[in-house]
């Protein structure tokens, strides 16, 4: 598991280098291989523009309280069988992608060497991106007063157009109280003149594995906010889920149930729904 962490709880050191009776260095402890701690400052005071982690047999955690915080235009990307977002992850006009799989590395490698192998059954517990109740995802443009400012911020890059977020899971869980932004920004000059930025793009796609998309299922949860406000053009959503509906109600837990308002809702000016298919019994 990857951790997002810092400060005096992040990661320890490995220990000295020992070696055993045979001469052979020493295994690190169970603790240290299980988890690793990465610093939540790696976009930010360590500078780095563009951030990839890969844990693809692995999870990937941004606990609450933690802040992930790319400078603008930079991009997170962030591979793992599950994802968990409790705390917030940005980047003003920035590009942040999430991808979780079902199917584990070495099993789709096996599928891919083998002929005549029939194809796995989905594994469970594996896929899952998570946006907790108190997890914020935003790549939104700037807001930048210039009014009585004696700071003048000419010289600093201004992103206005929201940027983009990209989800791919298997499954995903979008709890209430959690926000996906990708609203664009605005500018207020110092002579009072506003300007206004594009909203980005949203892309939630569910119910096909990321390595192999002949497997189908899982189920796309949608009770988080969904943001793509703009006083200039407004943001683009698109939902991709084993099945949708569109009002009235049901007990099909593999449906994704979208309220009749849920398109005067969030500001966005362009939707797609795509249906990816219900896996047969």
């Amino acid at each position: 598991t990857i951790i997002f962490k810092g400060g005096k709880n992040g990661q320890v050191a490995a220990g000295e280098f020992e070696l055993d009776v045979n001469g052979d260095p020493l295994p690190l402890a169970e603790s240290r291989v299980n988890e690793v701690f990465l610093s939540p400052d790696l976009l930010s005071r360590d500078g780095f523009g563009e951030l990839t982690v890969n844990n693809d047999d692995g999870d990937i955690i941004v606990p609450k309280g933690v802040k992930l915080e790319g400078a603008a235009g930079s991009s997170i990307s962030l591979v793992g069988s599950n994802i968990t977002i409790d705390g917030t992850v940005s980047s003003a006009g920035g590009k942040l992608s999430f991808n979780t799989g079902n199917i584990p590395l070495d099993r789709k490698n096996l599928q891919d060497g083998t002929t005549g192998l029939p194809l796995p059954t989905p594994y469970e517990g594996r896929g899952v991106f998570t946006l907790g109740s108190t997890g914020r995802v935003t790549v939104a443009g700037h807001l930048v007063d210039e009014r009585g400012s004696e700071n003048s911020s000419a010289l600093d890059p201004l992103f206005l157009d929201g940027g983009s977020i990209d989800i791919k899971s298997y499954s995903a869980s979008l709890e209430e109280g959690g926000i996906l932004d990708v609203s664009g920004g605005a500018q207020v000059d110092p002579l009072g003149k506003v300007s206004y930025g594009d909203g980005g793009s949203l892309s939630i796609s569910t119910g096909r594995d990321r390595l192999m998309n002949s497997i189908i299922g899982g189920r796309l949860s949608l009770g988080a906010t969904l943001k793509g406000y703009s006083g200039a053009t407004a943001g683009s959503l698109t939902i991709s889920a084993p099945a949708i509906q569109i009002g009235g109600s049901t007990d099909n837990s593999g449906v994704t149930l979208l309220k009749e308002d849920f398109f005067n809702q969030g500001g966005f000016g362009t939707f797609s729904l795509n249906g990816t298919g219900v896996a047969r019994d």
